[in-house]
């Protein structure tokens, strides 16, 4: 199977990791910071990297990771879909139901397959939320709050000025 990665920082890294894990050596990488691809070469079992989409639009992939800011997500998803290639995009695929659309649309001409990596789906607590649920009956209100977790890994960061905050760039409430 031909992977390819797009967007080798935090996220790409997990990825990439867990695909070698599961023995997949036949990964391409594009990211345009060169310090990450370095990173990726250095730390994963790959096969080539490139600094641009086009770079790669040529090459024959089974499946491309889209894993780079979200307002990045439908565009290239788009160029990718339009070669034919299945898809894994990370969470959010968009803030925009038009967007979204001409996406469907395009993967549904191509038959494609696509997913949105929806993680939580997995997360222990909420499988034991779910779990518990239909033990209390019917659920009329749920109030939740969610805050943005600045991890130890990244204290110079501020999330204000990020894009899991700024509309713009594919952040904020959906």
């Amino acid at each position: 199977m031909k992977i390819l990665v797009v967007g080798a920082g935090s996220i790409g890294r997990r990825h990439i990791s867990n695909l070698n894990l599961l023995g997949y050596r036949n990964i391409d990488i594009v990211d345009p910071n060169e310090e990450m691809l370095r990173h990726a070469i250095r730390n994963f079992k790959i096969n080539k990297t490139y600094k641009k989409l086009d770079d790669v639009l040529n090459n024959f992939y089974n499946v491309a990771f889209i894993l780079t800011p979200p307002s990045l997500h439908i565009p290239m998803a788009i160029e990718l879909a339009k070669k034919g290639i299945h898809l894994f995009i990370e969470k959010p695929l968009s803030n925009s139901m038009k967007d979204i659309d001409k996406l469907n649309n395009l993967i549904n001409k191509n038959k494609l397959t696509v997913m949105v990596g929806y993680n939580q789906r997995f997360n222990r607590g909420i499988k034991e939320i779910r779990e518990f649920l239909p033990k209390i009956g019917k659920v009329y209100y749920i109030r939740s709050e969610v805050g943005q977790y600045l991890p130890d890994w990244r204290p110079w960061q501020d999330y204000r000025d990020s894009y899991t905050a700024r509309k713009e760039l594919g952040g904020g409430i959906l």
